[in-house]
């Protein structure tokens, strides 16, 4: 258990590393705008790909 936790501890202080890289969050809000347009872009195939990515999802994790 312990090598559990010290596994997490190990990869949040990655991920505070990598946020706090500046070409990296430069990027991700560059990403972001870039999703964001293609949805304003094309929004009812945008809300079908979610409804059926919700639907794939929803099928592998439901269990039945």
């Amino acid at each position: 258990m312990s090598q559990i936790i010290d596994k997490i501890d190990e990869l949040g202080k990655k991920g505070a590393e990598l946020l706090q890289d500046e070409e990296l969050r430069a990027r991700l809000n560059e990403l972001r705008g870039d999703v964001e347009g293609n949805i304003r872009k094309h929004p009812i195939a945008s809300m079908l790909a979610a409804v059926a990515a919700g639907y794939f999802i929803g099928k592998l994790f439901g269990g039945r």
